[in-house]
């Protein structure tokens, strides 16, 4: 797998630091027993789902991988969304009793994440249109669909594997979503030593990807017609820019 070490390295700083959180608990943020119990909860789920999609992933296993990670960023992002109103949501969780149904959608949560985090260069609609082509991705993936299913299989041969990286950019993928949903419950529930420690992390890691010489498929059909006009314009600036 490309860039095997480099990833190892962070993925085992993501993991010191998970190990010694406790450590660090500010006392007036972990007062609140319910809310600290059901971060805990997600935060938890999101390094289990972590840790198995980067041994499936690492077999090889592009689909499993991909399906793993889509739960992963859903607990990541319910967790985020979660510590934009801790009392309120926690409640609002706890008293959740219907099986086929979340407490909130994903078009809820990725909205008031965008707007509690607002990008001072990014428009507004733009930065929530990108949060969720994240998940319309790994989705694709997870529910079969039909395209990503069948260039998934074309893409799990060895030869193949090794040209596309396309487990690279999972595996990448997936330590830059754990790092964004860590770094906001240690922002809440931790002293200052340790934000800081999270934050280094995460510009570290920001300008490893940036560094990154990968070749990713597309595994995924979009046109023009599945998006809003300011968007899709968007995302041709973003091509042109990296095609440059």
């Amino acid at each position: 797998m490309k860039y095997q070490k480099e990833i190892e390295i962070y993925q085992n700083k993501l993991s010191l630091i998970y190990q010694k959180y406790s450590l660090f608990l500010d006392k007036s943020k972990v007062e609140n027993k319910e809310t600290f119990g059901v971060c805990i909860i997600l935060l938890n789920s999101v390094f289990e789902l972590f840790d198995s999609s980067v041994q499936i992933l690492r077999l090889n296993h592009l689909e499993s991988g991909g399906s793993l990670i889509t739960a992963l960023w859903e607990r990541a992002r319910t967790l985020e969304f979660i510590l934009n109103n801790p009392e309120k949501r926690t409640k609002i969780y706890l008293e959740h009793s219907k099986l086929k149904k979340s407490p909130w959608t994903i078009k809820q949560i990725v909205d008031d994440i965008i707007e509690c985090e607002l990008h001072p260069t990014i428009i507004k609609n733009n930065q929530q249109d990108l949060l969720y082509v994240q998940y319309s991705f790994l989705s694709a993936i997870k529910h079969g669909n039909p395209f990503t299913l069948t260039s998934l299989r074309k893409f799990s041969n060895i030869e193949n594997i090794k040209k596309h990286n396309l487990n690279t950019y999972l595996i990448t993928f997936a330590i830059n979503t754990v790092i964004e949903c860590f770094q906001k419950f240690i922002d809440y529930f931790c002293l200052n030593e340790l934000s800081k420690d999270i934050t280094l992390l995460n510009q570290e890691f920001t300008k490893f990807m940036m560094s990154m010489d990968i070749i990713v498929p597309q595994i995924i059909t979009a046109n023009e017609s599945e998006f809003k006009p300011e968007f899709w314009e968007y995302l041709q600036e973003i091509t042109e820019k990296m095609n440059k």
